[in-house]
């Protein structure tokens, strides 16, 4: 069997937040704890180069906005993140980039997605002193970048045409964790017209074209499942993202064909501070260990991982400490236990007490239920440390605690 694992891609930034590093943990989590169950598990990772951030960020610092510029600047900022991401012990199985898939997109265009993208006259919403686009809603009046009226008319431009119907058949094939988030979902696409047209155009500067047409960055990123699953070979396609119902699992029903949508949706709070906003780094220059002073990434790791996806994960940098003990005291435990006077290499198999944990922490995560997965890998290495006592643990046991160490506290 084999599974996809998605993740939103992840926007080129001056620094990851704390929600990237979340976001990641998790997938980077559920891919590994699939493949120890025995799934042959994909994850790529995907970067959002295009859009306006980037080309803002750029200005700030004075640069000129030329195509070398702009590949030196995303080169760096790609390295800087992908150090973070290895102190966090995030690994995927390969990067992919939305400003280098012009080839493949074209692909798409002349064969199985050739509905999508569609070139004709119909309504759109823009700015024409200063090119702005904003899709087919004709409620947005005033431009958002020059403050001028739009102007809402008939034109020739790309776009795809949705109808909810078909949207409706797409929801109904897949299964949410958590199961209230395919409500929200379905709330909200019960308010939409029954056909309507997604403007698939943006005047964006550096962005992926085809035919002519500048595409919005949000299409090109949704494309990625398509792009990766272009043989059909996945059993699973599980896509993992924030709560962003709106933003993310809409838009991917709306332009994947039925063959490309997950198969599994799931969705989780957004880390967030005791103000209920995002929280980020203290500044964009700044990093995780003068955040989270004294808590080594392997224990944060952890602390991501015990906790219910379905509520918010509020961190106090200054409780944050001395919330961790616990899992700081786990982590020694399992170090002791692995010493390698602790194992029998003569010995193989799996005892049918611990055997019964592994088995529940398997059910526990392909529901992502991750408390109970915790719990299942705690009480793993609990019994295993009081077995070393009086006995040695086999081979098959060495293993499989060093793997569900490495699972919850890195490599």
């Amino acid at each position: 069997m084999k599974e996809l694992v998605l993740i939103a891609p992840t926007q080129i930034k001056r620094n990851l937040s704390v929600g990237n590093v979340y976001d990641l943990t998790l997938v980077d989590f559920y891919s590994k704890a699939r493949k120890f169950a025995g799934i042959n598990v994909h994850t790529p990772f995907l970067w959002n180069i295009n859009g306006e951030p980037l080309v803002k960020q750029m200005r700030e610092y004075g640069f000129e906005l030329n195509p070398e510029n702009v590949a030196q600047y995303t080169s760096e900022k790609i390295k800087r993140a992908e150090e973070v991401m290895k102190q966090h012990y995030l690994d995927f199985d390969c990067s992919l980039r939305d400003d280098q898939i012009q080839e493949q997109l074209e692909k798409l265009a002349r064969t199985s997605y050739q509905e999508t993208f569609n070139i004709g006259n119909t309504n759109i919403n823009e700015c024409i002193t200063c090119g702005n686009i904003f899709g087919s809603d004709p409620s947005i009046s005033s431009c958002r970048s020059c403050g001028r009226d739009t102007t809402y008319h008939q034109r020739e431009t790309m776009f795809k045409n949705i109808n909810r119907e078909d949207i409706e058949r797409k929801i109904a094939g897949i299964e949410f964790f958590p199961s209230g988030a395919k409500k929200r979902l379905e709330d909200f696409i019960d308010n939409l017209p029954s056909e309507y047209d997604l403007i698939l155009e943006k005047n964006r500067e550096f962005t992926t074209s085809i035919y002519g047409f500048k595409l919005d960055p949000r299409f090109v990123t949704m494309m990625f499942p398509a792009l990766i699953n272009k043989d059909r070979e996945y059993d699973i396609r599980t896509s993992i993202s924030g709560d962003v119902v709106k933003k993310f699992n809409y838009y991917t029903l709306c332009y994947l064909n039925q063959e490309d949508v997950p198969t599994r949706i799931v969705t989780h709070s957004i880390l967030v501070g005791s103000d209920k906003k995002k929280l980020r780094w203290q500044n964009d220059d700044g990093n995780q260990s003068e955040m989270f002073n004294g808590v080594h990434n392997k224990v944060l790791r952890a602390y991501f991982l015990k906790h219910n996806i379905q509520g918010d994960l509020i961190i106090d940098p200054s409780q944050l400490f001395q919330q961790t003990k616990g899992l700081t005291r786990l982590y020694v435990q399992m170090g002791r236990t692995l010493e390698e006077r602790n194992v029998d290499l003569s010995k193989t198999g799996i005892r049918d007490e611990l055997n019964q944990e592994l088995v529940r922490f398997n059910q526990s995560v392909v529901k992502f239920n991750l408390p109970n997965a915790f719990s299942c890998m705690n009480k793993y290495a609990t019994k295993s440390w009081k077995m070393v006592k009086d006995d040695k643990l086999s081979i098959d046991e060495y293993n499989t605690l060093k793997l569900l160490r490495n699972m919850y506290f890195g490599e």
